[in-house]
């Protein structure tokens, strides 16, 4: 069975920010498998230049208990003709079956790799399992096709027009709901707004982006975009029906939907207000409002901002 699948952090040889694919299975005959897949964002040290130094981090990271096993382990490099999809496996034996007490600049080593290619059934073989690709979804993402860009252009249109009564829907918050794809561009906050444009906001950095359909399709997947867009409108008909619940006593309940439709931040104050009098304390950590619903929140949460005048 599968113990780790992952996206793994790593030193290249020069720098930080090297990534590549992380599983690790555990097969009937006892003997671990490392699979180490190269990943199209990587723009440090590959899988390939450095897998001797790679598996045996790996190795001493999550494997420690196997240190007086023969094997100890086997290694598996994993690799993708990105424009084709053909997924490519190669067995990598190394000189030493641990790794030993001399280092390459300071970081452990298997000693010489040595490849050689097998099939993805001899691959199945070796872990005793059907392989589920745990990229598969990165592939989709790094070479989206005619059929991917044109369901991006669909989404960013028809929530575009829930926008112009809702203000801006999340597509993508700070971490993708994604847990192994996490492309360095990819985070922040995506929104689709009334104007029928995806705004991206980075990561630790102030101000938008406006991206367009096929750079949105090619850092997140449809599905999670989809999926977190039906949860933003979701949010909203709860907001929705909450405020029904407050007014359905109210003999102008035909105005407040007019109100809630033409200005629907009168609504999330209302909410609010009924949901947080007791509070009246400001947090200047948290003044940065971006839109009328922060705003509201804040001031109806906190108080009003008390401002220093000059005496």
């Amino acid at each position: 069975m599968k113990k780790v699948a992952k996206i793994h952090r790593h030193r290249g040889w020069n720098t930080d920010g090297g990534q590549c694919g992380l599983e690790i299975f555990d097969p009937l005959d006892g003997v671990p498998v490392i699979v180490l897949t190269q990943l199209p964002w990587n723009a440090n040290t590959s899988v390939t230049n450095m897998i001797e130094t790679l598996a045996a981090e790996v190795a001493l990271e999550y494997l420690p208990e196997r240190e007086c096993s023969r094997p100890a382990f086997r290694a598996v490099e994993h690799s993708y003709e990105w424009l084709t999809g053909d997924e490519l496996f190669s067995m990598v034996t190394f000189d030493l079956t641990w790794p030993g007490s001399k280092k390459i600049s300071d970081r452990p080593h298997l000693g010489n790799p040595h490849w050689q290619k097998i099939t993805r059934q001899e691959f199945e073989a070796l872990t005793g399992e059907p392989y589920i690709d745990a990229f598969r979804r990165v592939r989709q993402i790094a070479h989206p096709t005619a059929a991917t860009l044109e369901a991006i252009c669909l989404l960013r249109t028809h929530f575009s027009r829930l926008a112009k009564a809702h203000g801006p829907l999340a597509a993508a918050l700070s971490r993708t709901d994604l847990p192994l794809v996490d492309p360095p561009e990819s985070r922040g906050e995506l929104y689709v707004t009334s104007l029928a444009e995806w705004l991206f906001y980075p990561e630790g950095i102030i101000g938008a982006k406006q991206l367009s359909d096929r750079t949105v399709a090619s850092r997140w997947d449809v599905w999670e975009l989809t999926r977190q867009l039906l949860l933003s409108v979701r949010q909203i008909a709860e907001i929705f029906l909450t405020h029904l619940e407050l007014v359905h006593d109210r003999g102008d309940l035909a105005r407040d939907l007019v109100e809630y439709f033409v200005h629907p931040e009168k609504l999330t104050v209302e909410i609010i207000q009924s949901q947080a009098e007791h509070t009246k304390l400001w947090s200047r950590a948290r003044c940065y409002a971006t839109t009328p619903w922060e705003i509201a929140e804040r001031e109806l949460r906190y108080g009003p901002r008390e401002e220093n005048h000059a005496q």
